[in-house]
């Protein structure tokens, strides 16, 4: 029998990838890191074969970026708890919209999730709200302050990327591929070190192209490809602004 456990971690992924071998049966349990994450179970010809596969993919793992971890993917590590810190006392809200975004790839329709096709036979009968109610859960968007210059690093007292998870789809188009074009909107609370006022963000707008640079849409897929996480980089327009 033999085990290797992986972690792959960035500005916005954090998931471990774990693969067993015993015998000819290969078992690999992949997602995010602090989770039960999911489970696949493959058998071979021959216990040569299932370690011949292992050491391929493994490899494959590695040379995306996966490193090796002294956890064995079962152990928890005891934390320190932190004292709480004092409630944030400035925030600003922040508007965020897309129109007509899209990702540059797509995906084969029996590789996505069942509500990407129930999604579309509701959009063929012009059903737009129900359609995207179905696949909002998979759109997540990302504001990551570093992107932005200037002073909003400076005056954030969170400077790293923030993930907002409720989005509302306003409209959708599977006329071109199996994940639609989408307009959407969502909602992004930033605590800060001072009251930020539409003077300040007058400013970072001037150090910038926009202050919008720093957002980004994507979809966030289990299951494919351990998680799949497709950035919706093509749009006919893209906003962020002081709500």
């Amino acid at each position: 029998m033999s085990k290797a456990y992986l972690e792959f971690k960035d500005k916005t992924s954090s998931k471990f990838w774990q693969i067993e071998v015993k015998g000819s049966t290969v078992t690999v349990r992949y997602g995010k890191i602090g989770t039960d994450g999911q489970t696949t179970v493959k058998k071979f010809g021959s216990a040569a074969e299932a370690s011949a596969h292992t050491a391929k993919v493994t490899a494959e793992k590695v040379t995306k970026g996966y490193k090796k971890s002294k956890s064995d993917g079962t152990r928890i590590k005891k934390v320190k708890l932190k004292p709480k810190k004092p409630r944030v006392s400035h925030a600003a809200q922040f508007q965020i919209w897309i129109k007509w975004g899209q990702s540059a790839d797509d995906v084969d329709a029996e590789d996505l999730p069942k509500a990407f096709s129930e999604a579309k036979k509701l959009w063929k009968k012009r059903k737009i709200s129900e359609a995207g109610q179905i696949i909002a859960p998979f759109l997540k968007c990302l504001f990551i302050p570093t992107n932005v210059d200037g002073d909003l690093t400076e005056l954030l007292k969170k400077p790293e990327y923030v993930e907002v998870a409720d989005i509302q789809i306003d409209g959708v188009d599977f006329a071109h591929s199996n994940l639609p074009q989408f307009c959407a909107s969502a909602t992004l609370t930033l605590p800060a070190k001072e009251k930020i006022t539409k003077g300040l963000i007058e400013q970072w707008e001037n150090a910038n192209d926009m202050l919008h640079s720093g957002v980004s849409f994507k979809w966030h897929i289990d299951g494919v490809d351990e998680d799949l996480d497709l950035y919706c980089e093509n749009h006919q327009g893209l906003g962020m602004s002081l709500a």
